[in-house]
This record gives structure tokens, sequence and C-alpha cells, in this order.
């Protein structure tokens, strides 16, 4: 299981991540979504499946505060 200095390390990656690529004026939230995802994919040291699918949550359950607090669904 993840560490809680990684989780935090991972989570601000993936707001920071997020609002970056909302900030281009070319991407929507839904395609911001998706790069956060696959970049968190990459980015995941991870050595078993499970270990992908802890990482995989813990970027989606950012992506969903991050939209509940922006109003998005």
């Amino acid at each position: 299981m993840s560490s809680p200095a990684r989780d935090s390390e991972s989570a601000a990656w993936a707001r920071s991540r997020f609002q970056e690529l909302l900030s281009e004026e070319s991407a929507s939230t839904a395609l911001a979504a998706v790069r956060v995802i696959t970049e968190a994919i990459s980015r995941s040291s991870s050595t078993t499946m499970m270990g992908l699918q802890i990482d995989l949550k813990e970027a989606v359950d950012t992506l969903k505060a991050q939209g509940s607090s922006t109003g998005v669904r």
C-alpha cells in the first residue's frame, strides 16, 4: 500500500497537472482528466496490478475532488 507521504505527493501532482492542462485553451475537462490518468500510469512505480490500481484510484479520487471544488462532475 502507498505511504501517506507518497499519497500526498501524487495527489498534489495530479491536482497541479490537471489545473495546468485546464489552463491550456484547447483542453476540455474530460481530456485533461484522461491525460492526468494516463500520465499517472506512466509515473507509477508499482510493480503489481494491485499497486497500479491503488495509484490509479488515488489519481481518480483527486480528480473527483478537484471537479467537486470547481463545480465539474
